[in-house]
């Protein structure tokens, strides 16, 4: 039998509390993530990370990105992101979000 895709419940960030430091998006989720939704809402282009230190990945104004972890599963055993994984946000140099929010949504499977 297969699995089923569940979703946690979504979280934001709004624009006023982007700033050039790292904060944190929401909780962690509880379960493992094999898909994330990047919505970047804001208009303005910001840096994402995984680890509140280091910078991962740009996601400019008015965007998404879709990061499919499981997408090409030719390795042995279950890639996925760990369970209560916390997501981070910082405003790239030279760009202030003036409105907007930026959301994660984070999947798992059953």
């Amino acid at each position: 039998m297969g699995f089923q895709l569940r979703a946690t419940e979504v979280q934001s960030l709004g624009f006023a509390s982007i700033g050039v430091g790292y904060t944190v998006v929401g909780v962690g989720a509880a379960k493992p993530g094999i898909i994330l939704i990047l919505a970047n809402f804001t208009d303005a282009a910001v840096m994402f990370s995984f680890t509140g230190n280091t910078d991962h990945i740009p996601v400019a104004a008015n965007s998404s990105i879709i990061i499919d972890i499981q997408s090409d599963k030719d390795i042995q055993g279950d890639v996925r992101l760990s369970a209560y994984t916390q997501y981070f946000v910082k405003r790239l140099t030279g760009s202030v979000p003036t409105s907007g929010s930026f959301y994660v949504s984070h999947f798992y499977n059953t």
